[in-house]
């Protein structure tokens, strides 16, 4: 449900490049009436070692990847408390990986979507296919999948902008795929404004 805050007509986003060691997270505030989502916040994170030293029992007696998950959740409980945003929207992950490794960003996805819960309950957190992400921020008749290009599509397009602080030529792959799933959801409020 699309709601008008005090803020007005500004819809505020978390999107989250999902990832068990490296997580990229983007808020925009996307504009319902201009259709403008201007990047406000965003940051790439990297648990790897730092997790290992941060939480050695949990490494040790459970996984790395608990201990990653440890070290990722309570940024995202930062991140909720800070940008208090009105959803959630996490890349889901790619159905075509190896088993295993569909696990684990499962369990990442999870991890991330409790945080969004524990802050508040009733945030939507929605799980977005990375092609329907990607797809977001191509031009119409124009689907492209590839990284660079996805990269180019954001830059390229005026409705898409930097906020005060941003620089988004020097955004890293993560923090991009995070603006895609943004869009995404920004494009999707927009429609059911409409």
């Amino acid at each position: 449900m699309i709601t008008i805050s005090s803020n007005g007509w500004t819809y505020r986003i978390v999107g989250i490049d999902n990832g068990t060691n490296t997580v990229g997270f983007v808020v925009i505030d996307h504009n319902l009436r201009t259709g403008i989502s201007t990047v406000v916040f965003a940051e790439t994170i990297t648990a790897d070692r730092s997790a290992y030293l941060r939480f050695p029992g949990i490494s040790a007696h459970r996984s790395k990847l608990h201990a990653r998950l440890a070290t990722i959740k309570p940024w995202i409980a930062d991140l909720m408390e800070e940008h208090d945003p009105d959803i959630v929207g996490c890349e889901s992950p790619f159905a075509h990986l190896g088993i295993n490794t569909y696990a684990t960003l499962l369990k990442s996805m999870d991890a991330i979507e409790d945080e969004v819960y524990d802050y508040r309950s009733t945030t939507d957190f929605v799980k977005i296919p990375p092609g329907k992400a990607k797809k977001a921020v191509c031009p119409p008749g124009d689907y492209k999948n590839d990284k660079e290009s996805i990269r180019q599509f954001i830059l390229k397009d005026e409705r898409i902008v930097a906020g005060s602080g941003i620089v988004l030529d020097r955004l890293d792959e993560h923090c991009i795929d995070g603006i895609a799933v943004a869009r995404c959801l920004a494009l999707d409020a927009a429609r059911a404004f409409a």
